[in-house]
């Protein structure tokens, strides 16, 4: 799988390979269960999203620009016009990659992103019965 191609590298000169797992870890660790949460997704995680997961690590995506693409495609989804056909789950983490490349691209304007990503997900969880959340992603 080829990563999104813009992107700020990290440098890893100096850090010890046991620290370099500890920070991918991390990285996965909180890639793999905002995915989950996203209320485009089947909520499931197999084999390839975690693989995607460790690819972006690797290739130096930021954990902020994976955060952004899942926002910006969650409101995306959710602002589709109501006479457009229903869109299909995401399955695949691989999904995001070109939103991800948009995002390290021209990156947006986080501030009414996160608010509209907030609410959009909060009328969500009040549909399916759930608290509302704290609007910290």
């Amino acid at each position: 799988m080829s990563c999104p191609t813009s992107r700020q590298h990290t440098s890893w000169s100096g850090t010890s390979a046991e620290q370099r797992d500890q920070h991918r870890q991390r990285y996965v660790s909180s890639v793999l269960p905002q995915y989950c949460r996203l209320s485009a997704t089947t909520g499931l995680v197999c084999h390839r999203d975690r693989r995607t997961a460790v690819d972006l690590f690797q290739g130096g995506v930021p954990l902020d620009a994976v955060e952004a693409a899942f926002r910006l495609e969650t409101v995306r989804r959710s602002l589709r016009s109501p006479h457009a056909p229903p869109l299909q789950p995401i399955r695949s983490l691989r999904y995001f990659n070109p939103i991800i490349n948009q995002v390290l691209t021209d990156p947006p304007d986080l501030g009414p992103l996160h608010y509209l990503s907030f609410k959009i997900e909060s009328l969500a969880d009040l549909r399916l019965g759930f608290p509302l959340r704290d609007p910290a992603f």
